[in-house]
């Protein structure tokens, strides 16, 4: 069973951490690993360094949303993979 698991990042203004957010994501060693980046309309370049990364991304939209209860709730639909993970972008994971 292949099974795919997606990874949801919310962005607003995070050009200083965000880089690393995207690199955390593509150290993992699961086999399939789905990322969706989802930025709330960013000013500040983060939107420059998604774009930059972008062919690394299954996802990418960028929108205004009303804030992180938007995010949680608004794009699950464009979920593909199970289970979901959930990261924001002062976070990152370990492999």
């Amino acid at each position: 069973m292949n099974l795919t698991v997606s990874v949801i990042t919310a962005v607003y203004n995070r050009a200083d951490t965000v880089a690393q957010a995207l690199a955390s994501v593509r150290a993992q060693t699961w086999g399939a690993v789905e990322h969706i980046v989802i930025d709330g309309a960013s000013t500040d370049g983060s939107l420059a360094i998604l774009q930059a990364h972008r062919a690394q991304l299954a996802v990418l939209v960028s929108e205004p949303d009303k804030g992180i209860y938007d995010f949680n709730w608004g794009q699950i639909p464009i979920v593909c993979g199970h289970p979901c993970l959930r990261v924001v972008t002062q976070a990152r994971l370990n492999a």
